[in-house]
């Protein structure tokens, strides 16, 4: 199509008339080549009948044969031109400003092209059956594999058998796919094929293989039977590309309100996209604008980190003798850090101050009652502390409530009820660490280790004179 922004509305007339002129004479046909004042060379195709029973004259075409392709690739040369590929190249065969315009007669007439000189490199496809797949050149949008959608995608809700199912409508695909996950949960049947590669649109090639064929997907009313090919997919779970789009003719397709509408067997067909479905990227600004005060979401920030291969040993993996002798004398040798604790731990300088509000009486609450099956435990982890030297009797006028809680290996934990205390107590204030900050802090690291403390609590000593208000 020839447009009157080009400036060769002019032309665009005159050639018209003189290529009807002569398509109405099947006996000559000729290629013209002619400029504009504005530098467009425009060249015109002429188009003739095709007499009945006339043979038709092979065109010679100007294709790359795939040892060219590969030789071209290997020394960086492009694709059109032949000249070297770098990041700025621009190519003379794309740079030419050459118009191309086909007259075409009216539908119905077969007609043949009878000279084409300026091609595109790249290869003509159509969107087949799924048959012998490895020999196809199957394209997938990479949003559709990694998820992300924009507001004008079309997806609809369908049903696989019993499955409820989310389905995209892509025509940037040539092939229908499926998640290979719903085609193991699904148990679906599924022809072996060889290895095929499918390009996304970043122009990276993933291996796919096999197809399953015959399926039957149901969006709303509307049955489709055809086949799939397996893959792993984000976001959706089947895609309906140009293999089905193909098949259903003329459609019509509002982008705006998402609806497909197409005729199958005399009946008008509408198929309406579902806008919840879409992920879309939003900018902090844009979403301020749509949240509400009592609106409530977390911010995750993602950062890339370089994976490195590191041994990792799990707890009860096999090591060797040689490490067994290495450990047993660093046990050995800090024998005191590892045993267990039967006293109260070291002087370290720092110590648990208790600061009561002015004019709190002493806390004294009513012990809570427990169940008869737990006074032996309760009075072995009594015996326990007192032993170790974790607590001691005492006479204060201070009673906290005890109970216990059942631990997640179904031993029993140790609980002091302090809450009434805490009410009389004045908070201490000090600045939380950024969690931010402390992740930033371990910029660089490679190495990183754990010590467990045996006991959670008891690793802080208590100020003598505050002792006597933790009594219970």
């Amino acid at each position: 199509m020839v447009r009157k922004e080009c400036g060769l509305s002019s032309v665009y007339d005159s050639k018209v008339a003189q290529r009807t002129t002569n398509m109405r004479n099947a006996n000559s046909s000729t290629t013209n080549e002619n400029s504009t004042a504005g530098g467009w060379p425009m060249r015109t195709i002429t188009l003739r009948e095709v007499a009945t029973g006339e043979n038709r004259r092979e065109v010679p075409t100007k294709r790359l044969t795939d040892a060219e392709f590969q030789a071209r690739r290997e020394k960086g040369l492009c694709f059109r031109c032949g000249e070297k590929y770098h990041a700025g190249h621009r190519c003379k065969a794309k740079d030419s400003k050459e118009l191309r315009m086909l007259l075409v007669k009216e539908s119905g007439e077969e007609l043949e092209i009878i000279e084409e000189e300026y091609f595109d490199a790249e290869t003509e496809m159509k969107p087949p059956e799924v048959q012998g797949v490895e020999n196809l050149n199957i394209e997938l949008s990479i949003n559709s594999v990694v998820g992300l959608t924009n507001p004008g995608t079309m997806k609809v809700k369908g049903k696989l058998g019993e499955e409820e199912v989310v389905v995209l409508i892509d025509c940037g695909a040539t092939h229908n796919f499926i998640a290979e996950k719903l085609v193991e949960k699904l148990q679906l049947p599924m022809k072996e094929t060889p290895n095929y590669g499918v390009i996304l649109g970043s122009g990276t090639a993933i291996k796919g293989k096999g197809v399953c064929g015959e399926v039957e997907l149901w969006l709303g009313d509307c049955k489709v039977t055809d086949s799939f090919l397996p893959l792993e997919l984000g976001g959706v779970d089947a895609i309906l590309g140009m293999q089905w789009l193909h098949s259903l003719g003329t459609t019509e397709v509002d982008w705006k309100n998402l609806i497909l509408t197409f005729f199958e067997q005399g009946n008008k067909v509408a198929i309406k996209g579902d806008p919840s479905l879409t992920k879309t990227q939003v900018s902090l600004k844009g979403m301020m604008k749509n949240w509400d005060t009592d609106d409530q979401g977390y911010l995750v920030e993602c950062r890339a980190l370089e994976k490195r291969d590191m041994e990792d040993r799990e707890a009860g993996a096999q090591v060797t003798e040689t490490e067994e002798e290495r450990m047993a004398t660093i046990i050995s040798k800090f024998s005191d850090v590892f045993e267990r604790p039967s006293r109260l731990p070291p002087q370290r300088g720092i110590e648990h101050h208790i600061y009561l509000k002015q004019g709190a009486d002493p806390v004294n609450v009513r012990p809570y009652r427990y169940a008869h099956h737990q006074k032996e435990e309760m009075e072995r982890l009594v015996d326990e502390m007192l032993t170790s030297g974790i607590i001691r009797p005492s006479t204060s006028p201070y009673s906290n409530p005890v109970l216990l809680v059942r631990k997640k290996d179904g031993s029993w934990r140790f609980c002091v009820d302090y809450r009434a205390l805490n009410n009389v107590t004045v908070p201490d204030k000090f600045p939380i660490p950024v969690v931010e900050e402390l992740f930033d802090e371990l910029n660089g690291a490679d190495t990183f280790s754990k010590i467990d403390l045996k006991p959670g609590y008891h690793q802080i000593r208590m100020c003598p004179e505050d002792i006597e208000k933790t009594a219970f």
